[in-house]
């Protein structure tokens, strides 16, 4: 806990050696909340919003936002449940071009059976909101904490995605990254959507 900030990073009961791509960050004086990514599975966004109810102490407020750093299975897999547990929180993203690939990841999803049903069967173009005045979409009911998002990290030669910058009110950062920087399979070349065709392994997909 940092001024008041609980920051958790929820991971997968069935696969707990693997991170999850799921954070939740509340405040213990107002007990309000947001989420950082979904995971890649409603096991996993089951146990965000699980950890996420327990901190606010509450199972029907909704957490303030979504911020969705882009759009890979493993983050946006849990758009669904989100969106069936809570259906008034927005889900953010920073630009048109994290929207486009977040819509081409999903049908990749849908197309090859990564995603179930429940995770196809949702109108994600009405879901997903491309910020345009972050200073007040992103709003967090915490004393002085500032959030700034940061657009349109290149990724390789064509995936896009945003950071979110939380600044607490000592002036402790915290820079949540969805993996943009330091995971090299996450480097997507550009005809991938193209071919359509399943890698065969994560080198298949790097630069």
């Amino acid at each position: 806990m940092l001024d008041s900030l609980i920051v958790t990073q929820v991971q997968d009961a069935s696969n707990p050696d693997d991170n999850s791509n799921a954070y939740a960050v509340t405040s213990v004086s107002t007990r309000e909340g947001f989420f950082v990514d979904t995971g890649a599975t409603n096991s996993t966004t089951a146990q965000l919003i699980l950890a996420y109810q327990q901190q606010v102490q509450s199972i029907i407020k909704p957490p303030q936002f979504v911020f969705l750093t882009h759009g890979h299975p493993d983050h946006a897999g849990g758009i669904a449940l989100i969106q069936r547990t809570y259906s008034s929180t927005p889900i953010y993203v920073v630009s048109q071009q994290v929207a486009k690939e977040t819509m081409q990841w999903i049908d990749f999803s849908c197309e090859h059976s990564i995603f179930s049903g429940a995770q196809c069967n949702l109108d994600y173009t009405s879901i997903l909101r491309v910020l345009t005045s972050p200073q007040s979409q992103l709003s967090f009911s915490h004393p002085s904490i500032k959030l700034r998002a940061i657009n349109d990290l290149v990724k390789g030669d064509s995936s896009y995605a945003g950071l979110l910058e939380l600044t607490t009110p000592s002036g402790i950062p915290f820079l949540f990254t969805g993996d943009s920087i330091v995971i090299q399979s996450h480097l997507f070349v550009s005809n991938f959507f193209e071919n359509q065709t399943p890698p065969d392994s994560d080198h298949a997909l790097c630069e």
